[in-house]
């Protein structure tokens, strides 16, 4: 008798809970989500004006050596030199070799630099890359200028 009145319990709070199943799927599906960010309110949010600066070969390939510093036997490719609020930094592609001795795939990077001049000797400081595997590409789409 007392296990039958516990089936019945149990049956009867089933029953209780069981409801219109698409009510159950609106009640889910009406959580808030963040929209998405329309393209009007991108264009409003302030960047910085970063611009594409002129640089020769042997500027590039300067830059280049200072950011191939801290990688590993760096592939560099349609590296540019970019300036913005007095900051400069190169961006481009880069793919550096992996452990198992192949290539990583081309990746985007962007790394500011500094320029050392002594005498007539030039040279460049740069802080390690920004690299898109290891940071958000729209982080440094955002410092290449090419975000928007």
């Amino acid at each position: 008798m007392r296990h039958l009145v516990l089936a019945a319990a149990f049956a009867l709070a089933a029953c209780a809970q069981t409801s219109d199943p698409a009510a159950s799927r609106a009640s889910r599906t009406a959580s808030p989500r963040p929209a998405a960010a329309t393209a009007s309110q991108r264009a409003a949010a302030p960047q910085a004006d970063v611009r594409q600066l002129a640089a020769t070969p042997d500027q590039l390939r300067r830059y280049e050596q200072a950011v191939a510093r801290d990688l590993r036997d760096p592939r560099f490719s349609s590296t540019y030199l970019v300036g913005s609020d007095g900051d400069k930094g190169l961006c481009g592609f880069v793919s550096e070799k992996a452990d198992n001795g192949r290539y990583t795939p081309r990746r985007m990077f962007y790394a500011s630099l500094v320029d050392i001049e002594a005498g007539d000797t030039a040279t460049a400081i740069a802080a390690p890359p920004l690299i898109a595997s290891k940071v958000p590409l729209a982080t440094i789409r955002e410092k290449c200028g090419t975000g928007r």
